[in-house]
């Protein structure tokens, strides 16, 4: 097994240099790891040994992710795991994961078990449900003789991914840019036979990032939300999703209506369902990549100025 590391940063790099470091000391080698900066220029993050890829505009999640994940297979790499930079590793987790890959060739993709903090369970994986919709484990799958709870899906935080899953069904749908694109992935691995399931004992920490970017969250969300519904559901998927927008919708305008909300929240409402009412149209009008540039809490999805997709 020859293992490949993609590490996406953002920002000025800087949460990357402590997984990097839990990455060495866990036995992984500079070479064996590539940085994507996204929205860096040549003037981006570096790490001694390690290699980096300054795009020079903020990609996404996917084509960021996909960009260092094709780096590796160029090199070679037999199974490539994906890191967003705020993950942080437990004791020996690659090892157990790199263990649970060996012996279990028919699972394309494996996952730690995530966690917020420690006592805090945050995924064990994900199950899609009728029409499409989709949620987080929060209790362990029961793990077969491999050390392995099967599941539908996993959280894109930190993936192991095996090459020749990648090879028969492509790699991250782009043109989501952040969201959804974990479980697409799983989707199409399972319709070609692969197998996911996350690791027991092999655990991550990550603390949501929906505070970061609320308005790109729910805007996404929503729209690549509707085209995984449609991929999985068809028309009823779809029909189901915009059902449930319906009633978000309902609970926000009761939330931004109310009198004795505080201003906060009333405007917290007011932009979260007018970011979900652009997530709806523009997955009715087909309208893929970043968020639209004016919408409200873009946070850290927000390119410098010029340098928008």
């Amino acid at each position: 097994m020859k293992l490949g590391v993609v590490v996406l940063t953002h920002g000025n790099g800087g949460p990357s240099a402590e997984l990097v470091a839990q990455l060495a000391a866990q036995g992984v080698t500079g070479d064996a790891v590539v940085l994507v900066h996204n929205g860096a220029t040549v003037n981006g993050c570096v790490h001694d040994g390690v290699h980096a890829i300054h795009p020079g505009r903020n990609l996404g999640y996917s084509a960021g992710m996909n960009v260092g994940i094709t780096h590796l297979l160029d090199h070679d790499a037999s199974h490539v795991l994906v890191l967003t930079h705020d993950v942080r590793l437990a004791a020996d987790t690659i090892s157990r994961l790199e263990t649970a890959a060996a012996g279990a060739p028919t699972f394309g993709i494996l996952a730690p078990e995530l966690y917020h903090r420690p006592g805090e369970p945050f995924s064990y994986g994900g199950v899609v449900e009728p029409g499409g919709r989709v949620r987080h484990l929060k209790r362990p799958a029961v793990a077969g003789t491999s050390g392995i709870g099967e599941c539908d899906w996993a959280d894109g935080a930190a993936l192991l991914l095996n090459r020749r899953m990648l090879e028969q069904i492509g790699l991250f749908e782009e043109r989501f840019f952040i969201y959804c694109e974990d479980s697409d992935l799983a989707l199409r691995g399972t319709q070609w036979g692969w197998r996911v399931g996350t690791v027991r004992d092999a655990v991550a920490f990550q603390a949501p990032g929906k505070r970061q970017r609320p308005g790109a969250y729910a805007y996404l969300m929503t729209r690549n939300g509707l085209d995984y519904r449609r991929r999985v559901g068809g028309v009823r998927g779809v029909a189901a999703g915009i059902y449930g927008q319906a009633r978000v919708f309902m609970r926000l305008a009761r939330v931004s209506a109310r009198s004795g909300a505080p201003p906060e929240a009333r405007r917290s409402a007011r932009d979260e369902a007018r970011a979900r009412a652009w997530g709806v149209a523009d997955f009715l009008r087909g309208r893929w990549g970043p968020p639209p540039p004016h919408l409200p809490g873009l946070g850290d999805v927000e390119d410098p100025p010029g340098k928008r997709s």
